[in-house]
């Protein structure tokens, strides 16, 4: 069994850019409106929504990464 979290994005590009520079996961698939990002095990998927409020949002998913955060 595979737990996939879905999780909202309020631009998919940011997001993207986020993932792939800070995290270094890799593109698996980008859609209108939805963005696959992998590294290792881990799959996450995004859904636009233009409208979410940072401050207000509950949606999350907790990452233990072996190394830190590069900046």
């Amino acid at each position: 069994m595979k737990v996939i979290p879905r999780l909202p994005a309020k631009d998919l590009d940011q997001t993207r850019e986020f993932f792939e520079k800070h995290l270094q996961f890799s593109l698996k698939g980008v859609f209108p409106d939805y963005l696959i990002m992998e590294k290792g095990e881990i799959e996450l998927h995004f859904f636009h929504f233009p409208k979410l409020d940072p401050l207000t949002n509950y949606a999350m998913v907790y990452l233990r990464m072996e190394q830190g955060i590069e900046t």
